[in-house]
């Protein structure tokens, strides 16, 4: 039958649509019941009973109940018709789990992928990938920002998930949205982010009167390598991950370090941390060389006489390398020790920035050293005032008001 006799066949009446439709409902109906191999039970408090394969976790079940037979066979039909499509919850696992086991991402990053689909998305999991629309995203991403009072890191966080999530559904040909036109119909600007600073900013550095404190403080200490850990971050700008992990063939020589690994952890199903090695640092732009002045010379000496036997110059004792925790317990000690507020290893990091800023070097050497992408990052983030009242006065009598 041609298209055109088959055309004339539904007009004229030969041919019933609607029950055609209905006869084609009713076997489509049948086919997926069959499919389904649990038992179907009345309880005693007069529901209908049955046992649902976990779309997400194949090996598991879920029990569904409904009033009639009817409701719960229709559940069913309606579960087998729908098997093959993609939840918001089945897309993450999947999308989450193939960049680990590909290798492209470590299992950090692995776990805190899930830290911020449970956090903002599991709640929605249920939902079916091609039911999303672009104006379902938008108004979704605008009411996270409010109603979780967001800073902006981790709306980038949520946003770039989102991203990743499409771009894997897209290359697996599942219907999704336009994810970039539901990102530039967001109404956000950055007073909508949560700007809330835990500590002043005069906190987060070291000031020019604390800072020759702790440096006498670990010059004369340096029987410990907890404090040529510190020292070394404090006059170097190195992240805490970056001294953790560092090793003796890290060093071109005593003055010249080339950084191409960081400390990378991540907590297991039992809630226990794992510690690696990640073999690239946190950023492209951070693998660089940095130099250390000539007068720190002696600190590649001591290292090497610490832990001779070790590839990792901040040994743990059982030819592993230190973790992050105890570098950052020791500065809290140093501080307690002299009486300052606690300072944060990345503090030392800030306050190596400042020092650099305030010396007016050249910014490019600024950006290698620090590893940053540009100059901007670190006067943005990294830049906080650690003069004195005294030096603030004499800046201030200096402009002849």
């Amino acid at each position: 039958m041609t298209d055109k006799e088959l055309q004339f066949a539904i007009e004229s009446g030969i041919i019933d649509v609607a029950t055609i439709q209905e006869q084609y409902d009713m076997a489509n109906r049948e086919e997926n019941l069959n499919k389904h191999k649990y038992e179907v039970w009345k309880g005693k408090n007069g529901y209908w009973y049955t046992n649902i394969p976990d779309a997400t976790k194949p090996s598991k079940r879920r029990q569904i109940k409904r009033k009639t037979k009817k409701e719960l066979e229709d559940y069913i039909a309606d579960y087998y018709e729908n098997i093959d499509k993609y939840t918001i919850d089945r897309l993450f696992h999947e999308w989450n789990d193939s960049r680990l086991n590909k290798g492209k991402i470590t299992q950090s990053t692995h776990t805190r992928n899930k830290t911020v689909y449970n956090t903002h998305l599991a709640k929605h999991g249920h939902v079916r990938v091609d039911e999303v629309d672009e104006i379902m995203i938008t108004e979704y991403l605008e009411k996270e920002v409010f109603s979780k009072h967001m800073k902006k890191k981790a709306f980038l966080n949520l946003k770039g998930l989102i991203k990743g999530l499409c771009l894997y559904a897209r290359r697996k040909r599942i219907k999704i949205v336009d994810f970039q036109s539901a990102f530039l119909d967001l109404d956000l600007s950055d007073k909508d982010f949560d700007r809330t600073v835990k500590r002043k900013w005069e906190t987060q550095v070291f000031n020019e009167e604390e800072l020759p404190l702790v440096m006498e403080y670990l010059e004369n200490n340096l029987y410990d390598i907890r404090n040529v850990a510190m020292l070394l971050m404090l006059i170097s700008g190195l992240r805490i991950g970056e001294v953790c992990v560092l090793q003796f063939d890290d060093w071109e020589n005593p003055l010249t370090i080339n950084i191409n690994r960081t400390e990378t952890k991540y907590k297991d199903d039992k809630g226990k941390v794992h510690y690696e090695v990640k073999s690239t640092p946190k950023t492209y732009a951070g693998i660089r060389q940095v130099v250390i002045p000539s007068k720190y010379k002696y600190i590649y000496g001591i290292l090497r006489n610490k832990a001779a036997d070790s590839k990792y110059c901040f040994d743990n004792g059982k030819g592993g390398f230190i973790h992050d925790y105890v570098i950052r317990t020791r500065f809290y000690r140093v501080c307690d020790i002299l009486n300052l507020p606690r300072r944060s290893p990345h503090d030392a990091r800030r306050t190596y920035a400042t020092m650099l800023l305030n010396n007016n070097v050249n910014e490019m050497f600024i950006v290698d050293q620090l590893g940053h992408t540009n100059i901007s990052t670190t006067k943005n983030y990294y830049y906080r005032d650690m003069r004195n009242v005294n030096s603030k006065l004499k800046i201030v009598d200096n402009l002849n008001l």
